[in-house]
C-alpha cells in the first residue's frame, strides 16, 4: 500500500480573449449621381459633365469599394460568430477547472486521511505482541486497503481529465491567439476602405456624367478591363 500519494494540478492558462472593438464600416452604393440626385454628404462640385475617363476612375474606385467592403462585412461577420464559439468554450474550460479544483480538495483531503490511518495502523502493528494481535489488525488492513485503492483510481481520473484539459486550453490558446490577429487585420482594412469611400464622395458625388459613357464603361468592367 502506497501511503505516501503526491497530488498536483496545473492552474488554469490565462485566457486573454481580445475584445477590440471593430468598427462597423457601412457598404456604400456608391452609385454616380446623375443630375438632381446628388449625394447628401459630397462636397459641392462645379457643375461640369464628367469626361469618360473621370467617370472611368470614379467607377472603378465604386467597384473597388463595393468589394472591399463586402470583404471586409464578412469578415467582421466571421469574426464574431468565432469570438462567440471562443468566449462560449473559455466558460465551460472555466467550469471544468473549478469542478477540477473542489476534486482536488477531496482528494487532498482523502489522502492525508488514508495517510494518517497507515501510520497509526503501522504504529499499532508494530506494537502487536502477538500474532493473534497482529492478525485481529488483519480486517482494518483489508478496508484500508480498498479504500486506498478506490482513491488511487479516483486520482486516476483526475489526472485524465486534468491531462485534457491542459490540451484543450492549449488548443483554445492558439484559437485565441487566431481570433486576436485577425481582429487587427479586419481593423487594419477598415480605415482605408473608410477613407476610399469618401474619396469617391468627395471626387465623384454630385458630379454629373453622360448615360453612353456609363454604359460603355460598364462593358468594358463587365470584360475584365
Amino acid at each position: 500500500m502506497r501511503s505516501q500519494l503526491s497530488l498536483s494540478l496545473g492552474l488554469l492558462a490565462a485566457l486573454a480573449l481580445g475584445t477590440t472593438a471593430v468598427a462597423q464600416t457601412a457598404t456604400k452604393k456608391a452609385a454616380p449621381a446623375k443630375s438632381g440626385k446628388a449625394a447628401p454628404a459630397a462636397a459641392a462640385k462645379p457643375d461640369r459633365i464628367m469626361s469618360i475617363d473621370e467617370l472611368r476612375v470614379c467607377m472603378k474606385l465604386q467597384q473597388t469599394n463595393q468589394k472591399n467592403g463586402a470583404e471586409i462585412t464578412q469578415a467582421q461577420d466571421d469574426f464574431k460568430r468565432d469570438q462567440a464559439s471562443v468566449r462560449a468554450e473559455q466558460t465551460e474550460v472555466r467550469s471544468i477547472n473549478e469542478a477540477q479544483r473542489a476534486k482536488l480538495g477531496t482528494l487532498t483531503t482523502e489522502r492525508d486521511a488514508i495517510s494518517a490511518a497507515v501510520t497509526d495502523l503501522n504504529t499499532r502493528t508494530a506494537a502487536a505482541k502477538t500474532d493473534e494481535d497482529r492478525a485481529a489488525l488483519a480486517p482494518e488492513r483489508a478496508k484500508l486497503k480498498e479504500r486506498n485503492d478506490a482513491f488511487e483510481k479516483n486520482l486516476d481520473q483526475f489526472n485524465a481529465t486534468q491531462e485534457s484539459l491542459r490540451t484543450r486550453i492549449e488548443k483554445l490558446n492558439e484559437r485565441i491567439d487566431d481570433i486576436n490577429k485577425r481582429s487587427e487585420t479586419i481593423n487594419e482594412r477598415v480605415e482605408p476602405h473608410t477613407k476610399s469611400v469618401a474619396q469617391w464622395r468627395e471626387q465623384c458625388g454630385n458630379r454629373r456624367y453622360r448615360e453612353e459613357d456609363e454604359i460603355a464603361i460598364k462593358k468594358e468592367l463587365a470584360a475584365g478591363k
